[in-house]
Order: structure tokens, then sequence, then C-alpha cells
């Protein structure tokens, strides 16, 4: 019987040490679990509370130092991550900024060369065409100038004659658009316009004979304001076959070359105040559509005498 009870107490003195032995490791074991998983979901602010000072508690310690140096890496990162979307963004703001920039310069330069040049011309240089010369058999050229413009000089102040030109040439730019005349140039007090060029259109001589008696009546209505300049018009237009092309490699100009120019001058200077003085080749294009008055032969300087027609009105 003694040895029986000494069996027994040993068997529970085993049993207790185990389960005592169990507990120190399984609970631990069960808290360190629980918490890894945790870190796990990234959640690095749970802590490791596992009070045994053993292995298991050293695993808990470090465990605990490692979430804090991940939760800082990530802090770091997290931080990194703001700066550079930050830098991003601020970079593709100033982008965008030049780029409005750059879109801004590249239309005012494109209204430049529109300005500059005739639409189907600054898309030919554009496109890399160097030598831009063209041929027409049969163009329409006008002149303009104002009598005793000179004299005019003398009488006012330069800053309100400049102005009153350019109102004066605007409003003919603007008559000129609306029917579809190119305007080639202006020198000193006189304008020069094309039909026909560099567009090929049947209509140009009546259209260019029409702008002339537009601007005629207009420069006729700004004469009845006395507070305006008195400028009094001369017209001169004539038709025939030009070259027409630009010019220069800086300052580009589009310009007209040949006889039927320099007789549009002729004409232009033959003419007489406020009328339209239109050459007999240019006469015989439109004649149907307009009274004309026949002059005779006038003087043309270097030309000899030529007929001349002023045209009235519409017919």
């Amino acid at each position: 019987g003694s040895l029986i009870l000494v069996l027994f107490s040993l068997v529970a003195v085993v049993l207790a040490s185990v389960w005592l032995n169990r507990r120190k490791i399984q609970k631990p074991l069960e808290v360190i679990s629980e918490g890894l998983t945790r870190f796990g979901a990234g959640d690095f602010s749970a802590r490791i509370n596992c009070e045994v000072n053993n292995e298991l508690g050293l695993v808990a310690e470090v465990s605990n130092k490692m979430a804090d140096r991940l939760a800082e890496s990530l802090a770091s990162l997290e931080e990194a991550r703001k700066d550079l979307e930050a830098r991003v963004a601020a970079r593709t703001a100033d982008l965008e900024k030049a780029n409005r920039a750059l879109e801004s310069e590249r239309q005012t330069a494109e209204r430049l060369l529109r300005n500059t040049l005739p639409e189907p011309v600054a898309i030919r240089l554009k496109a890399g065409e160097e030598t831009l010369v063209d041929d027409f058999a049969l163009a329409t050229v006008l002149f303009t100038d104002f009598k005793g413009f000179t004299q005019l000089t003398e009488t006012v102040t330069p800053s309100r004659l400049v102005s009153s030109l350019n109102e004066v040439f605007a409003k003919f730019d603007e008559l000129a658009t609306e029917l579809g005349i190119e305007k080639i140039k202006t020198i000193g007090d006189a304008y020069m316009a094309v039909g026909g060029v560099p567009v090929r259109d049947d209509r140009h001589p009546e259209k260019v004979v029409e702008l002339g008696l537009r601007m005629r009546d207009y420069i006729a209505k700004r004469l009845d304001n006395k507070d305006l300049l008195p400028f009094q018009i001369r017209i001169g237009i004539h038709s025939g076959p030009v070259l027409a092309g630009v010019i220069g490699r800086s300052k580009m100009t589009y310009d007209l070359w040949g006889d039927t120019v320099n007789i549009a001058s002729r004409c232009e200077s033959a003419s007489e105040p406020m009328r339209v003085n239109i050459s007999e080749a240019t006469y015989k294009l439109v004649k149907d559509r307009f009274k004309c008055e026949y002059r005779g032969l006038v003087a043309a300087k270097g030309k000899g005498e030529m007929p001349m027609y002023f045209v009235e009105r519409l017919t």
C-alpha cells in the first residue's frame, strides 16, 4: 500500500509538472501567435505581452521591437510617398504651365504668320517649301493713295496722322476680307491689294472693282465728318498676269511682280480724287457688271497713252 501511494504521488507530481510546463509554454505561444497575426495585418501598434522570463519572452520582446521598426519604416515610406506625390504634382503643374505658355506662343506665332502671309502660303511654308513663287495668268491689282497727303503731313501732328491712317487702312482691310481680296501691303499712304491671288477666283476683276467703289464710298462718307482728316482717295485698277511669292529669309513678305503691277500703279496715278480708274483690260472683264465712263487715251508714265475708264457704279 505504501508503494502504491508513492507511485500515485509520483504520477501526480509528473502530471502537475507537465500541466504547469504546458501552461508556461502554450499560453505564451498563443499570445505570441495572436500578436504576430496582428502585425501581419498591419497593426504594428499592438503589443505582445508575454509575461515569461524565458526564450518565449525574448521572442515576444524581439517581435515588439521589429514591429516598432517596421512602423517607423512605413511611416518614413508614407512621408516619402507624400513628398514624391507633392513633387510630381508640382512638376506636373509646371509642365502644364509651360505647355500653356508654349501653346500661347505658338498661337501668337500662327496669328503673326497669318497676318503677314496669306493663309494658303503660310501653310505651304510650314510644310517645308523653301522657294514659293507662283505664276498667275490673270489677276487684278488695286492701288490707292490720298491726294495732298504730303501737304497734310505738314499741318497735323504725326500721332493724329498715323492714327487716322490706321483707322482708314483697318477699314480697307475689313472691306477686302469681306470680298475675298488679298491685301499685299501699305507704303506710306498707299494701299495695295490683289484679286485672284493666291487663291484663283474667276470673279476677281469684279470683286476688286467693287472693293474700289466701297473704298471710295467709305472715304466720301468720312469726308462728311469735319472732325476727321479730309482724306481724298485716288484708286487705280488693272488686270493681267503676275508673279506672286514670298521673298526674304527674315521679315518675310508676300509680294507681286510684273508689268501688271506697274500699270495698276499708273492707273492710280492717272486717276482723280474720289474716282476709281480702271484700265481697258479690266474694263473688258467688268463692263457687263459696272457702269463705266470712257476717259479716252490717258498718258501713263513709261507706258505712253492708254485707254482708261472711270467706274461709276454697279449696273
